[in-house]
């Protein structure tokens, strides 16, 4: 039960893995290998050993800031179609579902980090 309370627990960690994993080939560029999305891996991958607050919010408040970006650049591609046609409404739905996912799971990193945070100080200022 223990264990998969911690897995639960790093489930965001464990999303952003997953996410950079998969965007680490690409093909045509530097030999199909991106360096920079090795290097946010490594950065990832100490997140979840070390469980680092301040790098834990600035990691979650990088992903919402990135995915407000895509947004916008979603919300774009939509203008873009003359009418409510079916691949404007899946680009819509599919787009708008992925951000919803997203979020929550840059809101509970978070909630993860800040509570971690509050929990220090009630245990300092219960010591003093």
């Amino acid at each position: 039960m223990k264990a998969l309370k911690t897995i639960l627990g790093h489930f965001p960690e464990y999303y952003l893995i997953l996410l950079t994993v998969l965007s680490v080939y690409t093909p045509p560029f530097s030999f199909g290998i991106n360096p920079f999305a090795i290097t946010v891996l490594a950065i990832l991958v100490l997140q979840v050993i070390y469980n680092n607050k301040a790098a834990g919010l600035t990691i979650a408040g990088l992903f919402i800031a990135g995915n407000l970006y895509m947004l916008l650049a979603l919300l774009s591609e939509f203008n873009e179609f003359p009418a409510f046609t079916p691949p404007a409404q899946k680009l819509l739905y599919v787009g708008l579902s992925l951000f919803a996912l997203n979020i929550t799971v840059s809101v509970l990193m978070i909630a993860r980090y800040t509570r971690a945070t509050e929990e220090v100080v009630v245990r300092v200022a219960e010591s003093a």
